[in-house]
Parts: structure tokens; sequence; C-alpha cells
């Protein structure tokens, strides 16, 4: 029996059932993988939902649901003796798989499986270190990227003849600065860009590399969160690379007001665009980027989790829908302003029935919307798990 079929078949007696039922039955009548995959991604989805469809869903469906950190670890040990090694592979780096399941797997005949337990930060550093030793390229660099991995073990992957070994090490908060000290003299540019990116970079090192002509460490320490305001300062009267910098600093946590006023109004549409999506970005600066002539700018306005109401009610009249759209995903959004959204053509039918501030009556209506399956399952999961909201 088809979706519509059944759909059509069961109509009357589905109403009748709680919305958990109806999105477990949902799941296991669609006929498309990318609506299952796309619904168990979502973070609240309940550990009997991820139980049921490692049932009977596909290679795909059980390695996205062996990721989730909600899924029961009864059926995380099941899913251990999976015939797909990328099942296998999510379940070794899962941190609620138990210790004992994940030693086993860190010596599963399948290399993409030992990579998964290389990445789970909760395995033990016994297992760290002789996964160290791999042949394989992929399990050593999930090693060097893994911040329970012993220094001793970062020193040594830190002169690994793969470059994404290395790059990895770069990368991970873990790594003494010694090493990134070192690292920063790499031959390939995006090693030695993620060195400076890194926040556990030395001091002197950072001092360094904000007067360097190297446009790749110029890159990364332009977003390093270490920087004082000094500093920052220092980089911004870099004429010559100021592109570079502006759009690192851009996305810079440590960046301050002053200068977020002068990157707002930017030529760069990428880096206004990083400074709409800041957390707490100052009122007066979104003012500005809710009104910039480019779409992304607007769009990253709307997605803000701390933008102010006033704002995302004038972005709900946006003349784009798909600003329109992201206004009706954003979880502050104001009911009265999700309403007045569900009215207008093109509804947001995708962010209505994703949002958990969505009412009730909204989300009852999507979940027996007949144009798309997903729709249905986003506003049962909703309905299911009484608007959870996404932290902030």
């Amino acid at each position: 029996m088809g979706l519509f079929d059944f759909l059509k078949s069961s109509s009357s007696s589905s109403r009748s059932n709680d919305p958990l039922s109806r999105l477990k039955q949902e799941l296991r009548n669609c006929g498309w993988a990318n609506t299952v995959d796309g619904i168990i991604c979502d973070y609240r989805v309940p550990a009997s939902v991820l139980s049921d469809v490692v049932t009977y869903g596909d290679c795909s469906t059980r390695s996205i649901a062996a990721r989730s950190e909600n899924i029961f670890v009864d059926t995380l040990v099941r899913l251990a003796d999976d015939s797909e090694a990328f099942v296998r592979e999510s379940v070794a780096s899962n941190p609620l798989t138990p210790e004992t399941v994940v030693a086993r797997l860190s010596r599963d005949s399948d290399s993409v499986v030992r990579s998964g337990a290389a990445r789970n930060p909760m395995v033990s550093t016994d297992i760290l270190t002789r996964l160290a030793r791999e042949e394989s390229g992929s399990t050593r660099i999930c090693v060097a990227s893994n911040a329970s991995t012993p220094s001793n073990v970062i020193e040594r992957l830190s002169k690994d003849e793969n470059v994404n070994v290395r790059d990895s090490v770069a990368w991970n908060i873990a790594t003494p600065s010694y090493i990134l000290d070192i690292l920063l003299k790499d031959d390939e540019d995006f090693v030695r860009g993620h060195a400076a990116s890194n926040p556990m970079l030395s001091a002197s090192a950072i001092s360094k590399s904000i007067v360097s002509d190297d446009i790749a460490i110029l890159k990364g320490i332009s977003m390093n969160t270490a920087l004082t305001n000094s500093q920052i300062e220092m980089l911004m009267a870099n004429e010559r690379h100021r592109g570079t910098i502006y759009r690192g600093l851009a996305g810079n946590p440590a960046t301050p007001e002053s200068a977020l006023i002068h990157l707002a109004k930017w030529r760069d549409g990428d880096a206004r665009g990083s400074v709409a999506y800041r957390k707490h970005a100052p009122e007066h600066i979104l003012d500005i980027l809710a009104n910039d002539t480019e779409e992304d700018v607007r769009d990253n306005v709307a997605g803000n989790r701390t933008a102010p109401t006033r704002l995302l009610a004038k972005l709900a009249n946006d003349p784009e829908a798909r600003v329109r759209a992201t206004v009706a995903g954003n979880p502050i959004t104001p009911v009265e302003i999700l309403r007045k959204l569900n009215q207008m053509s093109p509804r947001p039918v995708y962010s209505l029935a994703w949002n958990p501030a969505t009412p009730t009556d909204i989300l009852e209506s999507l979940s027996y919307y007949t144009d798309d399956s997903e729709v249905r399952c986003r506003a049962l999961l909703n309905l299911a798990t009484n608007g959870q909201m996404p932290s902030i």
C-alpha cells in the first residue's frame, strides 16, 4: 500500500491516535528515505521513535538513528552488530554506547568503524593511543581531532605525513600551545590557518600572527576568540588584507561592538551576514542589517534567535519568501506573527511545522497536510514533544 492509499484508508482512525503513534505510522509508511532521514536528524525525536524506525529503516536511516543522543542504549547495543559498517561506525562514535561495546568496535575489521570509535568523546585514552598507530589515515584524523587524546599522542600526530592529520591537530582545542606554535610554520596554508585560529595558541604566537603577512595565518587569527580588543584594532588597521581579516572578525564572538559597526556597513555581504546572525548583536546594528539590500543578510537577521521582536515583525513582511520562511522558523518569533505568516501566500509550511513556538491548532492542521509527508511528520513531532524548545 502506498503512502496516500494508506492515508486515505486510515484517515478517520488516525485522527483518534496520539501524535507519537501517528508519527511512527507516517514514518513506517513513508516511501521516501529523505523524509525519514530528515525527521530523525531532529534533536527532539524520542527514543521510542528511533527504536521503531531502525527496525524497518535502510542503512542510512539506521546510521542516523545510531548517532542520536536520545536513543535507547539497548538499541545501540543491537545496532553494534549491524551488517553495515556505517551503522556500526555511528554506534562506535555515540557517547551513550557502553564502554565495552566501543572497545569491541575499536577492533572492528572495517577502518570506518574504528574511526567512529576514535571520534567518541568518551573513548579511553588507551584505545586512542592504539588507534593513533593505525595505517588508515581517516582513523588517525579522528584520533587527532579528539579532545581526549593524550598530549604525547597529539605531539606525534602533529608530525604525521598526512596533512589532514596535522590539520586535525591544529583544530583540536586540547592541542598544547607549543605544538600549535610549531604548526604555524607548516607547509600547508590551511594547517597554518587553523593553528592560528585555535584559542589555545600562545600569547606570543598571537602577537606575532596579527602582524604577519601570511594571508592564511591572518585569516585564522582573525577568527581566534582569544584576541583582545587592542589586537583586533591592530588587525583592522591592516589595509592590505582587509577583506580576509574583516570576514574572519565578523564571525568572531570576541569582536567588540565598535568593530561590528564598521563590519555591518562594509561592502562584503558575507561579512555583513555573519554579523547579522551573531547572538546578542547590538540592536542598532541589526536595524541596519534588517534593511540590507542582500537577501542573505536579511535572512540571517530573520533567523537570529536574539533579534528584537519588532525586526522579526518587519521581516515577516519581507518581499522574499525565503526571508519570511526564516522568520516562521525562528523559535523566538511571537505567536501573533506566526499566525500572520500562516495566512500568507506562499505559506511557509515547512518552517511552521518545525517551529516549536507554532500554535497547536496550526500544527494540528499541518499534521494532515496532504501535499508533503515531511510537513506532516514535522508537525507531528512538534505535537508529540510539546513544542520542546532548542537551546539558544
